[in-house]
């Protein structure tokens, strides 16, 4: 009934008695996510793309047989892995100028700067093993070579 009343009007009662009824915006409404999505673009601005520190990140992850391959090898599903290193064939020999700029391209295409290789092996290093899937989503998303 609350969140009925919230849509429909854009209040909320302030308790369950129906007295003093107010303007009370959740914490998770569109304007403050909208604003702390602002924020953040706001501040991940700053941090420009260094396209030798991301080749190395993806170099290094792509070396480390006993860290991060076999981690991603073991979480992610079907030939996901197998495809993120078919992948990793064709650029690994490619000058740094030109594989970073990939990168770059499919970061700012897919407005997603969690997929940056060194924010990927960050996570990775700190033991989340999800960050598998973003390696996975940034070499599926490099173009062929």
């Amino acid at each position: 009934h609350r969140a009925i009343d919230f849509v429909t009007s854009g209040t909320y009662p302030s308790d369950d008695s129906g007295e003093g009824e107010g303007k009370h915006e959740p914490s998770n409404s569109f304007a403050n996510v909208a604003s702390d999505d602002a924020a953040y673009r706001e501040a991940s601005q700053e941090d420009k793309f260094d396209c030798r520190r991301e080749v190395e990140a993806l170099t290094q992850l792509f070396s480390d047989t006993e860290g991060a391959c076999a981690v991603c090898a073991c979480k992610l599903p079907g030939d996901k892995w197998q495809d993120a290193r078919g992948k990793w064939e064709q650029w690994k020999c490619a000058p740094e100028d030109e594989l970073g700029s990939a990168v770059q391209q499919v970061v700012s295409d897919l407005d997603a700067t969690h997929l940056k290789p060194s924010g990927i092996k960050e996570r990775l290093d700190a033991g989340v093993d999800a960050a598998c899937y973003g390696l996975a989503t940034l070499m599926s998303n490099l173009k062929e070579r």
